[in-house]
């Protein structure tokens, strides 16, 4: 009699088991993650003057108006994993010297931040970017590289602000489980299918 003649499903199980058991000890698991290369740290990604610069920019395409704008929403924080987690070196490279532009065009503006650039230039500044993105880029005087700043910057603060609590609850008004004030439950009592 050969020996997985005699196995039964229990036996299997347990020999089952005991293989995973070995071949995932912490040995072998400190082993793996050494050969892996370091993440890139997020909090490390874009300084706190960089981050000042792209609550501006944010705030701008999503202001605050009777709900809280973008950076209220915390979207500096998630574009800065987005670009850490998901976005390409070198297409990071570019957004930060691109950042770097807005904050020496800034500084040339004697302004520390987009809200406090005269109405007029700051749109102007805002159309033109969006202008480079989106229409012909025509514009010379904007920050230079491939894919253009608000390329990248308006999709990551859209998404980012309409998944967070905020724009979630306060902006798209979205309950977990959906609005039931049109269920007439005087009528039909507090369970319903």
């Amino acid at each position: 009699m050969k020996y997985y003649d005699r196995m039964d499903r229990r036996e299997f199980v347990k020999q089952l088991s005991a293989g995973m058991g070995a071949a995932l000890t912490p040995g072998v698991l400190a082993a793996i993650q050494s050969g892996r290369e370091a993440e890139p740290d997020a909090s490390d990604l874009l300084t706190a003057r960089d981050l000042d610069v792209l609550g501006s920019l944010v705030d701008a395409i999503i202001p605050r108006t009777d709900t809280p704008g973008a950076r209220d929403a915390g979207v500096p924080k998630y574009v800065e994993m987005m670009l850490a987690e998901f976005t390409p070196p070198d297409r990071v490279k570019t957004f930060r010297s691109q950042l770097d532009w807005l904050s020496s065009w800034l500084e040339e503006q004697g302004a520390h931040r987009l809200e406090d650039v005269v109405d007029e230039e700051r749109n102007a500044l805002l159309v033109a970017l969006d202008d480079q993105a989106f229409g012909d880029g025509t514009s010379k005087e904007l920050p230079p590289g491939e894919p253009a700043l608000f390329a990248i910057l308006k999709p990551l603060t859209v998404a980012g602000y309409y998944t967070s609590e905020i724009g979630a609850t306060q902006e798209l008004h979205q309950t977990p489980f959906g609005s039931y004030e049109d269920v007439p439950f005087d009528e039909i009592g507090k369970t319903w299918s």
